[in-house]
């Protein structure tokens, strides 16, 4: 947490486990580096989140003077030497049957002068060619109000992702969710409200008959709907069946793409 800003809470409402999260805050960016690198030969890590690239700091940043301008370029230097220890890390790990999964998270900045794409992000140009997986993820917050002291009151974000590199396999190319905000919605704050996409998915795949003024009715439920609108009321007022028919999606799309189908939940 380069940062200084994870909320314990927060992360708990999705789905992380604080317990067996280990929470690491550092006082430079060379010493939290080191100890990602010591997290990969780590067996019991498997999942390393780095928020974020553009506060990893250098000593050398930090202990200047801001009239010192003799060190440009020292945070992607800083970055472009962690990221070629950690391919070669992978490469080790990889032989032992360990593999471990590093995120960066990351923002983009605006570039001054130039053509082309005015964003740029920080961390150097290194970072173009070692990751596996490149995820751009939009957020608009969408409001419904004031409250008694005058605060914008936040019923969701609308979400939106692209997959603009992969080198692991087969993917969605691109898709968008909604996270409820209001923490008097019904589900809760934090909710990701994907039951529409379900329910798409659910059609795609013949879990889910009926179309025109048919009843609409899944394979393993007894109940039938009128329209395919009133499905996601039922899903989350039944969360048990909502969940399993979600893994049941999940499992075919990944057995569409030739990915393994079971398992990937565990």
């Amino acid at each position: 947490d380069f940062e200084g800003t994870y909320d314990p809470a927060w992360g708990a409402i999705h789905g992380i486990d604080n317990d067996a999260m280990e929470l690491a805050q550092f006082d430079s960016g060379e010493q939290g580096l080191d100890v990602i690198d010591a997290m990969m030969e780590a067996e019991d890590v498997s999942l390393i989140i780095v928020d974020s690239l553009p506060c990893i700091t250098p000593m050398k940043e930090m202990d200047r003077s801001l009239e010192d301008n003799s060190a440009p370029g020292a945070q992607a230097r800083l970055i472009g030497k962690f990221l070629s220890k950690m391919t070669q890390a992978f490469v080790t790990q990889r032989k032992v049957g360990h593999k471990p999964t590093v995120v960066f998270v990351n923002q983009w900045r605006n570039k001054v002068g130039g053509m082309g794409d005015p964003r740029v992000l920080p961390g150097g140009n290194q970072l173009r060619y070692a990751h596996s997986v490149g995820v751009e993820i939009k957020c608009k917050p969408n409001d419904e109000g004031k409250d008694a002291n005058g605060n914008n009151v936040f019923s969701h974000n609308e979400h939106s992702f692209k997959i603009h590199k992969n080198k692991t396999g087969n993917s969605l190319p691109a898709g968008e969710f909604t996270m409820i905000r209001n923490p008097d919605h019904p589900l809760g704050a934090g909710w990701i409200d994907d039951a529409d996409t379900v329910v798409t998915f659910a059609r795609r795949f013949g879990y889910l008959t009926g179309e025109g003024s048919a009843p609409k009715v899944f394979d393993d439920l007894n109940e039938t709907f009128r329209t395919f609108k009133d499905i996601p009321d039922y899903l989350y007022s039944d969360l048990d069946y909502y969940e399993k028919l979600k893994n049941r999606m999940i499992t075919a799309q990944r057995a569409k793409m030739g990915l393994v189908p079971d398992g990937w939940y565990l």
